[in-house]
């Protein structure tokens, strides 16, 4: 099992460690299983089947299909109106969305579901106010909190994260700043990785 990060993202860190990939040859393994969903977030699908096509080995994807891969994938739109009904089951109406990169066929399938899916929610949102870019990653949920301060409890009284990572440095910016989860503002991320339990409330 390698533990690396999406190809050619924009954290320095990560980039490092991504070398971890470089050990993948036809001579130390038979064939590869890919998150590709994480490893494509930042250079797409076709970006992704050229990345793949450096390492000669059978492969499958689970997440973003890849062109001449076996892929398995979620159903991004499902996920998307599962978490608009619980917030407004729980009375949001005034519900932003933070998209993941326009690179990611997830992140755009997820947009354009909160699209269809808040109209019904909340007639009158604001397409210009109301769906705000991301980066995927959890500082990238931090600067966008971080710009959101005014409206929350005005104009905002939730936000759903198109991944759980931006989810989770949206709620460290509210626990610097004094805005409290959920009773000020509900958070919401898709994709329950490991991290989403490992913050408050999780």
């Amino acid at each position: 099992v390698l533990g690396g990060f999406s190809a050619n993202t924009p954290v320095f860190h990560a980039r490092c460690h991504n070398t971890v990939y470089r050990i993948l040859s036809n001579h130390r393994v038979d064939a590869i299983v890919v998150a590709s969903s994480e490893l494509g977030a930042h250079i797409g699908p076709d970006g992704l089947s050229k990345y793949l096509s450096l390492f000669p080995l059978p492969t499958v994807a689970i997440g973003t299909p890849v062109k001449g891969v076996s892929s398995f994938s979620g159903d991004d739109t499902a996920s998307v109106r599962l978490v608009l009904d619980h917030l407004s089951r729980h009375g949001h109406r005034r519900i932003a969305w933070v998209s993941g990169p326009v690179s990611d066929p997830h992140a755009l399938v997820r947009l354009f579901a909160y699209r269809d899916g808040i109209r019904a929610i909340h007639p009158g949102f604001d397409e210009q106010e109301d769906i705000l870019q991301g980066n995927d990653t959890a500082k990238g949920g931090y600067e966008v909190m971080a710009r959101l301060h005014a409206r929350v409890g005005v104009s905002l009284d939730a936000i759903c994260f198109a991944n759980d990572e931006m989810a989770v440095g949206a709620i460290d910016d509210c626990t610097t700043h004094g805005i409290r989860v959920p009773e000020d503002v509900a958070i919401t991320g898709i994709d329950d990785v490991d991290v989403a339990a490992l913050v408050t409330p999780g």
